[in-house]
């Protein structure tokens, strides 16, 4: 049984000038996620200290 004819893909232009830029210009260069700037959040404790701790923590 012969194979079934591929439908050719609709015509996109962006796809088309891409290519069209990457062989004028080439490929562009691959590239490294870089790390994030932001500071993360310090996790707040679960559960307040209690007036004992506190007591002895400012005797200390």
């Amino acid at each position: 049984m012969p194979s079934k004819i591929r439908k050719p893909k609709p015509f996109r232009a962006a796809s088309a000038v891409k290519a069209a830029a990457r062989e004028a210009i080439g490929t562009p260069p691959p590239t490294r996620a870089e790390p994030s700037t932001k500071k993360p959040k310090t996790k707040s404790e679960k559960h307040k200290l209690t007036l004992g701790k506190l007591l002895r923590d400012a005797a200390e």
